[in-house]
């Protein structure tokens, strides 16, 4: 069998290091590889053949699910898990209506991580034992996925700033690049979104942003 490769998404590096100390001791052979915010977690795949991601909700340069969904619109051959503290089970639901192979807590016994990422290598789908599928999951979310997964990563971030409030001005400025350049990745991002301005569109991103993170600290170019 060979040896599978994780990609622990996480920005607290003391949850990463017992993460991975117990990946490593429950699942053998296996190679753990480490990011600390969103920007970090794509370059990363993008040099590394990863099998799973394991992405933290409220990790620097993602909202909510927002992260989730750039994830698997770059990548869509790796499969990406939440781990959060969240346990709410309608969360856990819309995750995987947004294409994500499993949500596991962090409360999660060894066991049951270990039972998640088998499942989940095996190519199958896991939610702890509380949650349920709910079959009935909003097409809306799915929608607003699929126009968010059209957007480039430089796109997601120009959005992020907006959704921070941030001014033309400012973006280029955070971003280093000029204002022109920003005025063109709005209207990209404003068709991609089929919205008609900045407002719609920000408010179009908070319907996955449901966690209280909206840092763009990390984010690279």
């Amino acid at each position: 069998m060979s040896q599978h490769r994780i990609l622990l998404a996480d920005d607290h590096p003391l949850f990463r290091q017992a993460l991975r100390t117990t990946v490593e001791s429950i699942m053998g052979e296996v190679l753990v590889l480490e990011a600390g915010n969103l920007d970090e977690t794509r370059q990363m795949a993008e040099r590394e053949e990863v099998d799973l991601i394991l992405l933290d909700l409220t990790m620097p340069g993602s909202r909510g699910l927002t992260g989730l969904v750039m994830l698997r619109g770059l990548f869509p051959q790796i499969a990406v898990a939440i781990v959060s503290a969240n346990e709410d089970v309608a969360l856990m639901e819309q995750a995987l209506t947004l294409g994500a192979a499993g949500y596991i807590p962090k409360s999660s016994s060894p066991a049951q991580l270990c039972e998640a990422l088998r499942c989940i290598l095996g190519c199958g789908t896991w939610l702890p034992p509380q949650a349920r599928r709910n079959s009935s999951a909003s097409s809306e979310h799915q929608i607003i996925a699929e126009r968010l997964r059209q957007l480039s990563p430089q796109q997601f971030k120009v959005l992020h700033l907006l959704a921070a409030g941030y001014l033309n001005k400012q973006i280029a400025s955070e971003l280093t690049i000029t204002e022109p350049t920003v005025k063109t990745h709005v209207t990209a991002i404003l068709r991609k979104l089929d919205v008609r301005n900045r407002t719609q569109a920000v408010l179009l991103l908070s319907k996955l942003g449901q966690e209280e993170n909206s840092g763009i600290d990390s984010l690279g170019s």
